[in-house]
């Protein structure tokens, strides 16, 4: 046959498991095709054939061939009793001619890996690979540089890593042309590493570069990986309020981590646990994550930054023996289990205010503002064993750690290493834990190891974490996209710096704490990364809480915040906003119910919806710019009415004052004889065991709202005056020493009554009924 213009689709079934990933026997179909403007004959198609089967003549084997359907099909194959083998060979090649809608010439090759020493197919991954990359080089040569993909034959239907070099290369339709270009090499740690170049299109011109690792994908010049470090990086140092010494965990590289910490001025990188034979790999391939020309004061290669260190020369341990999990088993004996048995927690010290601040008023108001946590020195990294923030990025959950065999899910929310993390930390220290995805994705997303580790390390009375908190990036797929922060103290100012409401605060930040750029760039410091996009870090996915309460893994018997909250709050007949505005000489404005309210309904719930947030940092920048400026009386003014309206709501994911703005709910009184009727809804906060734990995705997705709701803790009858406790306005009573004093000795005494008013003449408006 003859065509001034052929196209030749070339298909062959490999049988490798290096290619598919699946066990030895699995199948794949390549595709390869090309534009070819030569003559094509079919003994051309016979010789390729040959040297394929041969080995372009390495073997000395007699082809046989048979062909039917009017030479339209050909089959060609080895003569086995001719075979002298000193390695792998295909062994046949399946050719079939036909014509595609435009009625251009197809020809469809498969060919059938392989022969061994022993005629038996050959589990050696490295050599089959190799062997098939030489089958394209040869098809290359004779049809004009094709384009070609792989196909899984075997097994459709089923679920892979999205990460995987299958999915992402070998059987990736959108793929459209790529190639090997680092063979798979095994690294003395015993990981197997290959590297790919790949285009997305016809009309790309981008070639785009990948390294897997064991099968997985670790790095790529895609945007992802840009995204993935960012989101790894920036929130804990951004949340961090002197992020010094930040130490990085990666079992392979690092790379691009190292790159946006050194975009802190003053930060030092320590990395540990990394494969030196990747991380070559890495520095060779991925120029641009090693590229720092554009920030001042900083090396223009990354790695040879000064501010870059080596963790394992600090526990002598020869970098071609030794591996993360021995890292940690060397220096677990050393200081680990000890640091476990301290209470390194330091009170800071907070200053109280006396009689001779001022008034009741005044002496509230400076206890207030000093009550929000505060990083000292003491609080932060001070020696080589700790870190202020820690990045621990994980591969694929399903990878293993061929050190220990474990699953590196398994091993990384393991005790061993959660105890070496919790013997590096100090009290503000950030640990960043990338691991998994969302665990709305069934397949690639669940994580049995991690799950259990976010519920069991994040109650008090099982683990060491005081708030664990996912948050997800999506655009970092199929990389790793969630991230789980974890802190051991939940009375941090990295805490409350984290969830900060005004993204401002973070754009601002990214203007303050990162490093000088060259003057001719006009970038912006980060290509992802910014106040908006942290607002949406802040709160959990949904699928957490559907995970968490009612997935069959989920543990919502044990939480009330899952069987009765999210289950009561929804239902219009648990809410109660019948109520009415009383005067009382002595009391003044008073709240009364005008129905009647079960015990565990909700009382005037609308209040989340009426009410000023102030979070930490606008607490403290309210009071230090009332200090400053004494004579601006309105700001004063401001920070007293919060005082004596609001109250302070420090939960999961939220820290600072709430104060009603148009709720009748802000004339409940306090009840002096302990006998209140309504109360903060605290049994949502508390497991079964009544114990606080750290991680409650129904509140930490909405603190606004349970934040700030109030239960019916017995039956209310309708006349039934509504009272409550106003030590739940303080987090921590201790640290409100003044607050103590007004509500004992100011508001109820000496009627024991409530708050004492100089008018008792009744306005108008309480005769109003709501």
């Amino acid at each position: 046959m003859t065509l001034s213009r052929t196209i030749i689709v070339l298909k062959y079934i490999l049988w490798a498991s290096f290619l598919v990933g699946t066990v030895q026997g699995s199948s794949a179909r390549l595709l390869y095709t090309s534009i070819d403007k030569s003559t094509c004959h079919e003994n051309v198609i016979g010789d390729v054939a040959n040297q394929i089967l041969t080995n372009n003549g390495k073997f000395n084997a007699t082809v046989q061939s048979h062909c039917w359907a009017k030479d339209t099909s050909c089959v060609y194959y080895v003569d086995e009793t001719s075979l002298s083998l000193d390695g792998l060979m295909p062994k046949s090649v399946l050719v079939s001619l036909s014509q595609d809608k435009d009625d251009r010439n197809v020809i469809a090759l498969d060919v059938e890996c392989c022969y061994g020493e022993d005629n038996d197919v050959k589990d050696n991954d490295d050599e089959v690979t190799s062997l098939m990359m030489d089958v394209v080089n040869l098809l290359d040569k004779n049809f004009s540089n094709g384009i070609w993909t792989v196909h899984s034959t075997n097994n459709m239907g089923m679920k892979r890593d999205d990460a995987s070099v299958e999915e992402m290369i070998l059987s990736a339709d959108l793929v459209y042309k790529k190639r090997l270009v680092h063979l798979p090499s095994t690294s003395s740690f015993g990981n197997k590493v290959e590297l790919w170049e790949y285009q997305k299109s016809s009309s790309q011109s981008k070639t785009d570069r990948a390294m897997f690792v064991n099968g997985v994908l670790t790095m790529s010049t895609e945007f992802s990986t840009t995204v993935h470090s960012e989101a790894a990086v920036h929130p804990a140092m951004i949340s961090h309020p002197r992020p010094k010494r930040v130490l990085l965990v990666d079992p392979y590289s690092p790379l691009p981590l190292i790159k946006e910490v050194l975009k802190y001025e003053n930060a030092s990188v320590h990395l540990a646990g990394f494969d030196p034979a990747i991380f070559d790999v890495t520095t060779s391939y991925f120029e641009t994550y090693n590229d720092c020309s554009e920030l001042i004061n900083v090396n223009d290669v990354c790695t040879l930054d000064s501010r870059v260190f080596n963790l394992m020369e600090y526990y002598e341990l020869e970098e071609d023996e030794s591996s993360l999990s021995d890292m940690v088993e060397s220096s677990k004996e050393e200081w680990g289990e000890e640091r476990m048995k301290m209470n390194y927690y330091s009170n800071m010290e907070r200053r109280f205010a006396n009689e001779s601040d001022g008034d009741i008023f005044r002496r509230m108001t400076i206890d207030a503002h000093h009550a929000f946590a505060k990083g000292t020195d003491e609080n932060f990294a001070s020696s080589d064993d700790q870190f202020d923030v820690i990045v621990v990025n994980t591969p694929s959950s399903s990878s293993s750690l061929p050190s220990s065999g474990k699953n590196f899910s398994d091993w990384i929310f393991g005790d061993d290493f959660q105890t070496w993390l919790f013997s590096m930390s100090a009290t503000e220290t950030i640990t960043i834990i990338n691991s998994g995805h969302a665990p709305i994705e069934n397949v690639t997303g669940f994580d049995g190891p991690r799950e259990e580790f976010i519920v069991t390390a994040s109650s008090h009375g099982h683990g060491t974490a005081a708030l664990i908190h996912p948050y997800d990036e999506l655009e970092a797929k199929p990389l790793q996209s969630t991230f789980v922060m974890v802190l051991y103290d939940d009375d941090t100012e990295g805490m409350s710096r984290f969830f900060r409401s005004n993204n401002a605060h973070f754009d601002m930040d990214l203007i303050k704490k990162l490093t000088s750029r060259a003057g001719v760039l006009r970038s912006r410091p980060t290509l992802h990364y910014d106040g908006p996009l942290h607002q949406h870090y802040i709160r959990p996915l949904r699928a957490w809480e559907s995970w968490f309460c009612w997935s069959s893994d989920g543990l919502r018997e044990s939480y009330p915040a899952c069987t009765d909250f999210l289950t009561n709050f929804y239902d219009p007949s648990y809410h109660h906003e019948n109520v009415e505005v009383r005067w009382d000489p002595v009391k003044g404005r008073s709240l009364f119910a005008a129905e009647d309210i079960p015990k565990g309904h909700f009382v005037g719930s609308s209040d989340a919806t009426n009410s000023l947030f102030v979070d930490t940092a606008e607490w403290k920048s309210l009071n230090e710019f009332a200090d400053k400026y004494p004579s601006a009386t309105m700001y004063r003014g401001l920070v007293d009415f919060i005082l004596a309206y609001g109250y302070e709501s420090n939960n999961l994911s939220r820290t600072g004052w709430v104060t009603s703005t148009s709720s009748t709910n802000t004339f409940v009184n306090h009840e002096c004889d302990g006998i209140e009727n309504v109360g903060a809804a605290d049994d949502f906060h508390m497991d079964v065991n009544q114990v606080y734990p750290g991680f409650l995705p129904p509140l930490q997705r909405r603190p606004e709202t349970t934040g700030v709701v109030q239960l019916a803790n017995k039956e209310i009858k309708a006349g039934d005056e509504i009272s409550m406790n106003y030590r739940i306005f303080r987090a921590d009573m201790t640290k409100h020493p003044s607050f103590e004093d007004f509500l004992t000795n100011h508001v109820c005494d000496p009627s024991k009554e409530g708050l004492v008013v100089l008018d008792d003449q009744a306005p108008v408006e309480v005769l109003q009924t709501r």
